[in-house]
């Protein structure tokens, strides 16, 4: 999957830097319930800081169990 946003004080007017998460998930109904897994990774696109780069840019992993509400 990939995961975009990017921020903007008014409609349809946005201001950079885009951010986005690509990566992959699990999904897996065993008999007791259903157990799910995400693992995404964090960049920046069009941000010259390199400071928000280095702070937004890491592995995110997310564990879950039970029924999605």
């Amino acid at each position: 999957f990939i995961d975009l946003g990017i921020l903007g004080e008014t409609p349809f007017l946005y201001n950079f830097p885009i951010y986005w998460s690509p990566g992959f998930g699990v999904r897996w109904e065993s008999p007791v319930g259903s157990f799910r897994g995400t693992l995404a990774h964090g960049l920046v696109a069009g941000s010259t800081d390199r400071s928000t780069r280095e702070q937004i840019s890491h592995w995110q992993l997310y564990l879950s169990f039970g029924e999605e509400f």
